[in-house]
């Protein structure tokens, strides 16, 4: 195998700014390759051809694109597919599936990549914790009681006004990352999580890692068909819709209750090293051919 990983993160237009949400994930991608002794260089929008790439994004290319990927090209899927009719599927997932190795962050999506018929099998290679993750100091000016950050959908709204209706001091933030999205983070004794994605309902990982690697109190929107892994449940205050702002309400009274969904989501989050994980997919990707 060769020894040196490149990591390409593709955000072709700067209004799909939401896919900078991958890069904390990306780092711990980095950070993992690199503690497994391999070299890694990252870059935005650019593959490298004297290293094995991993395209984080790839949803955003064309068809034509995805078959000028160099054949030893790992695409890493971040996104919900699941429930989703191979109608419904951007072509580019069917060109990807009969071409290039694929590695899938939930099993939830495993379903979708089989039915499109792979040339190699899929490997499950969860999100994982690294210590780079951890970049958001404690404060003790927490100012906002509830923080929503994420693209804007009626029901975020619905549920962004339910809570300043019952008086708390609430943000709501798009198209913030890196140390203006961290602030804010900081200064915030709640993260909210709010699904967009009804047809496959996964819970939102990719994102929450992040959450739970800075001892941030994340509470999450629950329905009787979402997908939440088994080990990542009590990381998580999870509650159904109408009883989201109670669930804060009471976190935000209970500070001892709140510091310990705290730690305990930490907890589990780092049992989630990613260099066992990255060891156990680099195996798995060798043998994929089916």
């Amino acid at each position: 195998m060769n020894t040196r990983f490149h990591i390409a993160h593709i955000i072709p237009h700067p209004k799909l700014h939401g896919l900078h949400g991958y890069r904390e994930v990306i780092e711990t991608l980095q950070w993992g390759l690199t503690s497994l002794g391999y070299e890694v260089t990252t870059a935005l929008n650019a593959i490298a051809n004297d290293a094995r790439n991993i395209v984080l994004g790839f949803q955003t290319l064309s068809e034509f694109e995805v078959s000028r990927l160099p054949p030893d090209t790992i695409l890493y899927n971040l996104e919900q597919i699941a429930g989703l009719s191979d109608d419904q599927l951007k072509p580019v997932f069917r060109s990807a599936a009969r071409r290039l190795r694929v590695w899938e962050y939930s099993e939830r999506n495993l379903a979708a990549w089989h039915r499109l018929q792979p040339v190699y099998q899929v490997v499950h290679v969860p999100i994982g914790w690294a210590p780079v993750l951890a970049k958001i100091s404690r404060t003790e000016r927490q100012d906002i009681d509830v923080l929503h950050y994420g693209l804007p959908s009626d029901f975020r709204f619905a549920m962004f006004n339910a809570l300043c209706q019952q008086g708390m001091s609430c943000v709501y933030a798009c198209g913030l990352y890196g140390a203006s999205r961290d602030s804010l983070i900081a200064r915030s004794k709640l993260v909210l999580n709010l699904n967009m994605y009804s047809q496959s309902r996964i819970f939102e990982i990719v994102r929450v890692s992040f959450l739970l690697s800075n001892a941030k109190a994340v509470v999450a929107d629950l329905y009787p068909d979402t997908f939440v892994e088994n080990d990542l449940r009590d990381a998580v205050a999870f509650a159904v819709p109408e009883k989201i702002a109670g669930c804060c309400q009471l976190l935000l009274d209970d500070e001892s209750a709140r510091r310990q969904l705290e730690r305990k989501g930490e907890e589990i989050m780092r049992q989630r090293d990613i260099r066992p994980i990255l060891t156990h997919a680099l195996a798995a990707t060798e043998g994929s051919a089916h």
